[in-house]
């Protein structure tokens, strides 16, 4: 499976708009903020926020070293 592929088992591009201000896009940038931030202290996080038609799930994998 290619990488744009597996993006489509996830992501719907024919949904997914939202209002400029609504409770989902308070929820998407607080997620957003907080993901950024985990990114430098963590190999993995996710996070989920906000309820019902308002969720927003986010998953963050950084680089991992193995040495």
């Amino acid at each position: 499976m290619s990488e744009s592929d597996h993006m489509e088992t996830f992501c719907n591009k024919t949904s997914g708009n939202f209002t400029r201000n609504s409770t989902y896009h308070t929820n998407l940038n607080a997620l957003l903020s907080i993901l950024s931030n985990q990114s430098s202290l963590d190999n993995y996080y996710n996070l989920t926020t906000g309820l019902a038609s308002d969720t927003v799930h986010g998953v963050i994998l950084g680089n991992i070293d193995w040495y």
